[in-house]
């Protein structure tokens, strides 16, 4: 049997700070959450970065960069990346997209069909080490 939750995200903008409310990953129990973490990030052109004031820009389309954004507000397994990173105030600019990052270094994005009016929709092929 297969339940569906739902939970609310804090926040606002691109900035990856704010909770998701009751969630608690089990990482090593949870390999759909992994699954969705990684379709986040690899079927998406969008990236965010920090600029010289602190603050989270994003480059590419806004919808891309929100699920960018809400990858970050995730996490990972790592338990490094998560204590450097996961709500974090602040971040070096090169952590701007640190859980990006760790999902996407075990896979490689072999095709991209851009999005068209008459396909209304974008699609990559992925391969996952």
């Amino acid at each position: 049997k297969t339940s569906v939750k739902s939970h609310h995200v804090e926040g606002t903008g691109y900035t990856p700070v704010g909770a998701i409310q009751e969630f608690s990953p089990d990482w090593d129990k949870n390999q759909a959450l992994k699954i969705f973490a990684k379709i986040g990030v690899m079927c998406n052109q969008a990236r965010l970065s920090i600029d010289n004031e602190g603050r989270y820009t994003r480059a590419g389309e806004p919808t891309e960069a929100a699920i960018l954004a809400l990858v970050e507000k995730l996490g990972c397994p790592d338990r490094e990346v998560n204590d450097r990173c996961l709500l974090a105030k602040t971040r070096a600019p090169g952590d701007a997209m640190a859980f990006a990052d760790y999902w996407s270094r075990s896979c490689t994005r072999l095709a991209t069909l851009e999005f068209t009016r008459d396909r209304k929709s974008m699609s990559a092929l992925c391969m996952d080490s």
